[in-house]
């Protein structure tokens, strides 16, 4: 069971690097990317430490959603 909650926690981090390199392409505030980055850090600690459930949880609130592009139009 830890593995398959490790690899989702991997996935997550995957995921939330995806959707911060498609914001620094959609021209998001550079503070909202900054503060993604640092919620993949803190998921990147978490998943070091084994707390992979905290460590989804970190990672999956700096994914897209709180990533709006700057000019939507």
């Amino acid at each position: 069971m830890t593995a398959i909650v490790a690899a989702l926690a991997d996935t997550a981090r995957e995921l939330a690097q995806i959707a911060i390199d498609q914001a620094v392409v959609a021209n998001v505030n550079p503070r909202q990317i900054a503060d993604a980055q640092q919620k993949i850090q803190e998921g990147d600690a978490r998943i070091a430490s084994g707390d992979f459930v905290s460590a989804i949880e970190s990672l999956s609130t700096s994914m897209a959603a709180r990533l709006a592009p700057v000019n939507s139009h």
